[in-house]
């Protein structure tokens, strides 16, 4: 081969210019290096302190030298080569969206442990009660249709990890299976006597509440020490506040009551309160 058609090969196949430019200056480095070392040798023979450390600098300057000409003579290959795995990064960052924010979801559920299993919850609108947990996925057993509601539906729900990352958990279950529910009872502020409506539905409150009340006090009291807060008011009271409409007022009743029976208990301390307006005797605790 003619030095003309090796120079026409180099022009056709740049990979291979840059291949013999790669192997040209590597074997300069080297001459350059070995003639460097000659000389230090040759003129610092007899001060050891000196000669090893300039062999040092010798070899660390010449290794500096060959990684920069490299990249000199390949920096339009490496360009290339770098806005490739740039593309290829934002591919795999745009197709794993979903996995990856699961995946931060579920770490961020873990380390901030919002709920645990068994528990009733609410997040993005979907509330129910925590069946199984992994690190793509929470599966409720859906309570519903609404917050009033206490009933299970019979559906589950399976929520994607990535939803705790920008939504909000609320947890119905933090004095553990005991949670503090409210009911509202409408009066008409000018015919009712609201004093003797309030007496009777905190009478019919505190009958179904009895049971359990001393134990959710200990709970609360553990809770407020462990969390350091203030513990509110367990026992069944009664808030009185405006209606809907002028003349309208509700008594607000908040009593403890099992998480997972709210609508019994409810259910139990409106029929006492309905027995007792006729004059009848306040009926038991619900079993």
């Amino acid at each position: 081969m003619t030095i003309r058609d090796f120079y026409t090969a180099i022009q056709e196949a740049p990979a291979l210019g840059l291949l013999v430019s790669t192997l040209v200056f590597l074997a300069g480095v080297l001459l350059v290096r070995r003639a460097a070392v000659r000389w230090v040798r040759e003129r610092y023979d007899d001060e050891p302190e000196a000669l090893r450390r300039l062999l040092v600098s010798v070899r660390n300057l010449t290794a500096a030298l060959a990684v920069g000409g490299l990249v000199v003579i390949w920096a339009a290959e490496l360009r290339t080569i770098a806005v490739s795995l740039l593309a290829v990064a934002v591919a795999l960052t745009i197709g794993c969206k979903e996995l990856i924010e699961c995946l931060t979801g579920s770490f961020l559920r873990g380390v901030s442990k919002p709920f645990a299993l068994g528990d009733r919850i609410e997040v993005a609108g979907h509330r129910g009660d925590v069946l199984d947990e992994s690190f793509l996925h929470v599966k409720l057993l859906e309570v519903g249709p609404d917050e009033l509601t206490h009933q299970r539906t019979g559906r589950t729900v399976t929520l994607p990890a990535s939803l705790f990352l920008r939504n909000a958990v609320r947890n119905e279950s933090a004095l553990g299976r005991y949670v503090i529910h409210r009911l509202v009872v409408p009066l008409d502020r000018d015919k009712d006597d609201w004093e003797r409506e309030e007496r009777l539905l905190l009478g019919s409150a505190n009958a179904v509440t009895t049971p359990y009340l001393d134990d959710v006090k200990r709970k609360m009291e553990a809770l407020s020490r462990g969390e350091g807060i203030d513990a509110p008011r367990i026992d069944p009271h009664v808030l009185v506040q405006p209606g809907d409409s002028p003349g309208r007022i509700n008594l607000v009743l908040r009593f403890p009551t099992p998480s997972h029976r709210k609508g019994r208990m409810a259910d139990a301390v409106l029929r006492g309160y309905y027995a007792a307006r006729r004059g009848g005797a306040t009926s038991p605790p619900a079993s």
